[in-house]
């Protein structure tokens, strides 16, 4: 008798990857070509001659005639962008949607005031101007991100409406947005996740510096399932350009920052280095920072008692005007290079960092000596922090239907960070983590136009030592994901679903739990007129449990808590709805979004009120929550007259969550904040004033403290001379100039940790 085999399985990736081969065009296939052209017209001198056009993630670029006429030809039919962003005149951009065949004309303003009509990359498989997308988001880049550079992360981005931060001291402060953090904030690094262990806890760092970065984009709302079910938060992706994608618009690119500090002694610089060696482009960064103990106003304790220190009785433990053990020291380096042509293009980079930072506060655990007493010893924490990257990306771009390119991204790390109690090694964290992702973007088919694609992520992450307060694990994890768009008569609607399915197991396979969940999202974009759009999202997102929710259990002296995970817990579902509305005109640029998120089983860490080993208990927890917001940003043009341009920003951002079971605050949101600012630009000086206030937040969960309000004033005042292609800039700023004690409510050593000082800082630059 014949020998009977089993039914062949199909993986979801063998499926996908069929479908794909499916759609991939014969290389004889041919299409009629069509063409872009225009005008581009600066909003300080008219006509802009002799500035850079290009289309966006194609490879090709032209330079604007005498009267700012461009073109572009031979182009098959597709959706393409086309951006102008110039040192000189600031940026613009417009979308074009070519038919076989056709001619179609854009006109593209350029302003050096506005910075909302940047193009995002992240929300969808197409770049997209910001007042054009489904989902509210946010690009910082260029002048702006130069001015805002912080140590982390997080403190960069901690002034944008809708996100605060973990803050715990410089050397480590992870994005919050919209009050979630955590793994539902996704960090990425040119599209992938970042392999650190910051979202295990708040003491660890974010391995990337913000100094390094090209431009850092901020997306919310549904649509960020595309890169994990659980980013219900939001995605905060740093493009650094390590991988060259296009070609630089001279043979020899560069740029170098210089900074120096007064609140923390900061010397830091940092560059980059790209050069067009004809098919390949290779390009060079990095970056250096020391910092020493920041200044603060006053005593670090929150409502420190003076009768009290006067007396001697905490003369010992504290210092007035200084944050000890608040220093950090960082270096990274990337070296890449890139293979391109009119097909796409292939490339590769590897890249270190390396961090050494003091955990600022305090750290006490309770010892028992001989005598049978216990009493608590304060340990100094800090964190030495080593990371090792190889990333691999490319594009193949498809001259004939049905699809237009195929794309990936892989990036794979070698991670370890020793937490030291005073000179000894604590803890040892290790992440060994690779993740890859697969997208293929088709032409439009019946209207609609987008991509389908598969991520795959592998982790090892272990813990050795006194506080391995999670026992060694890993995890797998497998999604598939559509995203597509299409007009509707008046309207443009969004369609988009994610399944993914994930293990998480202990090394000894003690312990193992998998889950799957579907995620899905839709959207909708009315466009009334030229000046207003409405957008209108909702999704359902599964967030799957983390090695952490799941197996915690142990001290962690860093953050002051006994940690202990629960392996019964189930996978959390939100379901989301955001409204989004633009204005755009020609001296107004604003943007308010309204978002309610509803979550069943949301898991989050709850402190019971108990101790263990000297440390405040936190217990995973789930229940069902409701996170309702409000976010706002507007730019206004005052005064235009010639190359002198004068704007006022508007801010604000309020979110209020709630357990639903017994109607009670969840612990940690960040509180109301309004802020204001003016920003003149003219040739060759530039300045800006910014007024921020953020609330008392009064509205706690159970055992948690309230945080007094602040009101935070920065200035800044720069000077730019241009030599050919060569700009040289000097800038003198001022952050919290009226020294003012300030305390961020979210991170988890407020009572013991402020915000720096008044800071007078001076930054070079030249890019040529």
């Amino acid at each position: 008798m014949p020998r009977q085999y089993p039914p062949a399985r199909t993986s979801v990736g063998a499926a996908l990857l069929a479908a794909l081969l499916a759609l991939v065009p014969s290389p004889a296939s041919a299409q009629e070509t069509g063409s872009i052209r225009g005008q581009v017209t600066s909003a300080t001198l008219g006509p802009a001659a002799g500035v850079t056009v290009r289309l966006v993630g194609r490879d090709r670029s032209v330079t604007t005639d005498e009267v700012g006429r461009f073109s572009f030809t031979g182009l098959v039919a597709g959706s393409y962008v086309v951006e102008v962003e110039d040192e000189r005149l600031g940026r613009g951009s417009a979308q074009a949607n070519l038919a076989v065949g056709d001619e179609v004309e854009v006109e593209i303003l350029v302003s050096p005031l506005f910075e909302m009509d940047a193009l995002v990359v992240t929300a969808g498989p197409l770049a997209t101007r910001q007042d054009e997308l489904f989902q509210a988001a946010r690009v910082v880049g260029g002048r702006e991100l130069r001015s805002r550079i912080q140590p982390s992360l997080g403190e960069t981005l901690a002034s944008e409406p809708g996100i605060s931060s973990t803050y715990f001291g410089p050397g480590s402060s992870r994005p919050i947005i919209r009050g979630l953090g955590g793994d539902r904030v996704r960090i990425l690094e040119n599209g992938v996740g970042t392999g650190d262990a910051s979202n295990t806890s708040p003491d660890h760092a974010v391995s990337v510096d913000p100094a390094t970065a090209d431009r850092i984009e901020v997306v919310r709302g549904p649509a960020t399932l595309l890169y994990g079910s659980s980013a219900i938060g939001g995605v905060v992706n740093v493009l650094d350009g390590r991988i060259p994608r296009e070609r630089p618009d001279r043979q020899v690119r560069g740029e170098l920052l210089g900074v120096g500090g007064s609140v923390a002694d900061e010397r830091s610089t940092s560059g980059h280095l790209e050069v067009d060696l004809g098919e390949f482009v290779v390009r060079g960064s990095g970056s250096w920072r020391n910092t020493g103990d920041y200044d603060i106003p006053g005593f670090a304790e929150l409502g420190h008692d003076e009768a009290e220190h006067a007396e001697g009785e905490h003369a010992e433990e504290e210092v007035e005007g200084l944050l000890p053990n608040s220093f950090t020291e960082n270096t990274t380096f990337s070296a890449g290079a890139s293979w391109l042509g009119n097909w796409g293009y292939l490339g590769a980079a590897i890249s270190g960092y390396d961090q050494l930072y003091g955990v600022p506060g305090g750290h006490a655990h309770a010892e028992e000596p001989a005598g049978g007493t216990t009493e608590e010893e304060e340990e100094v924490v800090t964190v030495d922090l080593r990371q090792r990257r190889f990333d691999a990306s490319g594009e193949y771009r498809f001259s004939g239907a049905p699809l237009e390119a195929v794309r990936f991204r892989f990036g794979a790390n070698d991670y370890r960070h020793f937490e030291l109690e005073g000179p000894e090694i604590g803890t040892i964290f290790q992440n060994d983590q690779w993740e890859g992702r697969l997208e293929a973007r088709h032409r439009p088919w019946s209207g609609f136009e987008g991509a389908l694609g598969f991520q795959a992520m592998g982790r090892e992450f272990s813990t050795i030592g006194a506080e391995a307060f999670t026992p060694p694990n890993e995890t797998d994890l497998y999604a598939a994901f559509i995203y597509e768009e299409a007009d509707v008569g008046p309207a443009r609607i969004q369609l988009g679903a994610r399944y993914e399915w994930q293990e998480s197991r202990t090394v000894n396979r003690e312990f193992s739990r998998d889950f799957q969940g579907v995620s899905a999202s839709t959207g909708i974009r009315w466009d009334p007129g030229e000046l207003v759009s409405l957008s209108l999202s909702g999704g359902r997102s599964v967030k799957l449990p983390t090695a952490e929710e799941l197996f915690s259990n142990g001290p962690h002296l860093a953050t002051r808590s006994f940690e202990l995970g629960n392996p019964d817990l189930t996978e959390e579902v939100a379901y989301s709805l955001d409204a989004t509305l633009h204005f755009h005109l020609d001296d107004l640029r604003a943007e308010i979004s309204g978002f309610v998120n509803d979550f069943s089983d949301y898991i989050y860490p709850a402190f019971t009120g108990a101790e263990q080993e000297g440390l405040r208990e936190v217990r995973y927890s789930q229940g069902d929550a409701r996170f309702v917001g409000l976010e706002a940003r507007g730019e206004v043009e005052l005064f235009h007259v010639g190359e002198q341009h004068l704007g006022l920003e508007l801010t604000a951002d309020v979110v209020q969550a709630t357990l639903k079971a017994t109607d009670e605050p969840l612990p940690r949101i960040p509180p109301f904040s309004l802020g204001a600012g003016l920003r003149y630009q003219g040739m060759p000086w530039q300045a800006s004033l910014s007024v921020r206030e953020v609330a008392e937040q009064d509205r706690v969960a159970p055992f948690e403290e309230p945080t007094p309000g602040y009101v935070m004033v920065d200035a800044t005042v720069g000077y730019r001379l241009f030599a050919g292609n060569t700009v040289h800039e000097l800038v003198l700023q001022a952050r919290n100039l009226t020294d003012t004690d300030a305390r961020t409510h979210a991170s988890l050593l407020k009572q013991e940790v402020p915000l720096p000082g008044r800071d007078l800082r001076i930054m070079y630059r030249v890019a040529f």
